[in-house]
């Protein structure tokens, strides 16, 4: 799994499909990165491998998220510096599009 580092903390990212627009997408509380790719693949789809298998390879864009911290398998680190956007700021790869709530 590819990861990144923000504030000293490792986070565990990925991506699926082609194309040159990446469409950033996060997780819900509880969640973990596999979330997102659930939404490409069918409902019995139970982790990024079957996602995978399931053709999200093809799709015309790609699709990237990581998991928060404390969630999946990205530890708390320091409680005083949780940011997501400085965290999704430090994501390795260019995003040309990004959606924020």
């Amino acid at each position: 799994m590819p990861t990144f580092y923000s504030d000293g903390l490792r986070f565990n990212y990925a991506t699926r499909g082609v194309g040159s627009y990446t469409f950033f997408f996060q997780h819900g509380i509880g969640g973990n990165l596999s979330q997102p790719f659930r939404f490409l693949g069918s409902s019995n789809d139970k982790n990024l491998n079957a996602v995978k298998e399931a053709g999200s390879e093809a799709l015309p864009f790609r699709l990237a998220a990581f998991d928060f911290r404390a969630h999946g398998a990205t530890p708390l680190g320091d409680p005083k510096k949780l940011c997501l956007e400085r965290d999704r700021k430090r994501y390795p790869e260019p995003l040309l599009v990004t959606l924020s709530s």
